[in-house]
């Protein structure tokens, strides 16, 4: 699925004439990736364990760390040109509804913490 979202994202900027399409798809799986993570184990701390609080510069290492681990799967194992020949000629109604699904991913995994922290930090709301 990461591997779609990346193929799409790059062919997205790559079409837009971005300098580096590359930085710009990495960088977006890495955020989606950062964000699911983070609304698991949020929803994991409703039912299962205490989710503690995590500082700026943690959440700073986990993000670069996180983007390091990308950078080398698309730099090192997955080739590009694997991706495209598998996705180039997908029917346009299947690319329209997979696009669909990443947005509605990306949407999910951003206001579900965005909601979380606006609970939390403004109208005070243990959760």
């Amino acid at each position: 699925m990461f591997d779609y979202i990346y193929f799409r994202t790059f062919i997205w900027y790559k079409g837009r004439n971005d300098t580096n399409p590359g930085l710009m798809a990495e960088l977006v799986v890495t955020v989606l990736i950062g964000c699911l993570i983070f609304t698991l184990l949020t929803l994991g701390s409703f039912w299962l364990f205490d989710f503690p609080m995590i500082q700026k510069w943690q959440t700073l290492i986990l993000g670069v760390l996180l983007y390091c681990g990308i950078k080398y799967r698309y730099k090192k194992t997955v080739d590009f040109k694997d991706l495209e020949v598998k996705w180039k000629n997908e029917p346009n109604h299947i690319k329209y509804k997979r696009g669909w699904g990443i947005i509605f991913l990306i949407l999910f995994s951003m206001i579900f913490p965005i909601l979380i922290g606006f609970l939390r930090h403004n109208l005070g709301i243990d959760i």
